[in-house]
């Protein structure tokens, strides 16, 4: 029993715990998860949150596959994520290729969440300091910078999901017959 309520009481300590409140620097000389955006936005797909959370983006970021924001615990219309440029700081998320031949269709996919704010002024103004780019140069593939989804595993969808502030951008044009567009919204496979 007392074996029991000790390993109860160490969990938080194992890293079971939800992100808690506040606003986290995002650089890549932090400690894991908090040194690129990919790696905090899995940790709170596992953990979730408790109460709002601010990523403060102090450097650009460089992706090469989706950022996929799944539904996630504590997430309420108080208890928001907000991702956003730190004070100062013009930031740009770039999403690129890993090879010649696997596509980056989306730079973020909000699957199923809820509660999601993208503020691309650095400050409380409405000043435009973020630029999300989708560099992918694949023709033959749909791309979006923005995917607004449901879940089509419990038909959950993408809700109170708000990007501001921000420019969406893209380096390379679509053959003729596949999707380029900045957001999109349907069901995600």
């Amino acid at each position: 029993m007392t074996k029991t309520l000790f390993l109860l009481l160490l969990l938080p300590f194992l890293g079971f715990a939800q992100i808690k409140e506040g606003s986290y620097s995002i650089k890549s000389t932090n400690s894991a998860p908090y040194n690129s955006l990919a790696n905090i936005i899995a940790q709170i797909n596992l953990k979730g949150i408790e109460g709002a959370v601010t990523l403060l983006l102090e450097e650009d970021q460089i992706i090469t596959s989706q950022i996929v924001i799944n539904k996630f615990d504590g997430s309420s219309t108080q208890n928001t994520l907000t991702i956003k440029p730190n004070v100062g700081k013009k930031i740009k998320i770039r999403g690129q290729n890993l090879n010649g031949y696997t596509s980056v269709p989306a730079i973020f996919v909000f699957n199923g969440t809820s509660n999601i704010i993208i503020d691309g002024s650095n400050s409380d103004t409405n000043t435009n300091d973020l630029t999300i780019i989708n560099e992918d140069q694949l023709t033959y593939a749909n791309r979006t910078i923005i995917f607004v989804a449901s879940d089509s595993k419990t038909n959950t969808p993408s809700t109170n999901i708000i990007v501001r502030n921000s420019t969406l951008q893209f380096t390379g044009t679509n053959g003729a017959e596949n999707l380029l567009v900045g957001v999109y919204s349907g069901n995600y496979q």
